[in-house]
């Protein structure tokens, strides 16, 4: 595990980087065996090269069903790590992600699908 980075160096990969898909990609490249993600069910550790991996994964199979740049995305997971490897692989893409609660009665998941543009 690496140890915290300074204020220095995270001001530098935030200048380095143009959207967040960019800073995930410069803090995964510096920090590769941080924990980048953690279950607060279970207590899982994903380190940023492993996210990077997974997010490419999906990244890949998302172009694969037409995802593309400019493109909104539903997500409608529970609050989990898979959640923010989805998330940043829709950014990655030049998508736009946003969510729909589980709790959201089918007419007002139906709204927001319907206005999501």
């Amino acid at each position: 595990m690496t140890t915290p980075a300074s204020a220095a160096t995270i001001a530098d990969r935030l200048d380095g980087a143009d959207t967040l898909a960019g800073l995930f990609l410069a803090t995964a490249d510096a920090h590769p065996d941080a924990v980048a993600l953690r279950s607060h069910e279970t207590g899982a550790e994903i380190t940023y090269a492993e996210a990077r991996t997974r997010v490419g994964a999906i990244a890949s199979a998302l172009r694969g069903l037409g995802v593309a740049p400019g493109d909104t995305v539903a997500l409608m997971c529970k609050n989990r790590p898979e959640f923010h490897l989805v998330d940043t692989a829709v950014m990655m893409l030049g998508a736009v992600p946003f969510s729909l609660y589980n709790t959201s009665a089918p007419e007002q998941l139906a709204y927001v699908l319907a206005d999501a543009g």
